[in-house]
């Protein structure tokens, strides 16, 4: 059975699989500074999808935020995966749903996602509008510099 919970340090080994699975590959050793460092701040969390052998299907990384535009506060999913291996058998969904629930716990007024425009992210874009979530616009990103 699967099942939802906060990440725990030890589950970041298990995470370079799923951002592979977004199109950001990464390594151990980078994942484990960005989580590390991300998991400090209170305004950060992440959720795990696992069975009751403790292995992870997913993770959805959450954002608790202000609005500048108007009154109140919004849940964010900054990022959400589940293995390929392992798509298409509601894991999505109990992820989806354990960050609304993280957001409306907050007393958020919404959840918001961000997706990119590539072709491979059409699949999700299909996944949220599925659970209600609509199109309402486009992010703009300009790089600074090397990263």
């Amino acid at each position: 059975m699967i099942h939802c919970r906060m990440i725990r340090k030890r589950d970041y080994i298990s995470l370079p699989l799923l951002f592979d699975v977004l199109g950001y590959p990464s390594t151990p050793e980078d994942i484990v500074n960005r989580m590390d460092h991300l998991m400090q701040l209170p305004q950060y969390e992440a959720i795990v999808a696992v069975n009751d052998k403790e292995e992870i299907f997913g993770f959805v990384g959450l954002g608790h935020m202000h609005y500048f535009e108007k009154t109140g506060t919004y849940g964010a999913i900054l990022a959400m995966a589940v293995r390929g291996d392992k798509q298409r058998q509601g894991i999505g969904t109990i992820l989806i749903e354990a960050a609304e629930a993280w957001a409306n716990n907050l007393g958020c007024d919404d959840v918001v996602v961000s997706s990119g425009n590539r072709n491979e992210r059409k699949a999700a874009h299909q996944f949220y509008q599925k659970h209600g979530y609509l199109h309402e616009g486009s992010s703009f990103v300009k790089c600074l510099g090397e990263s």
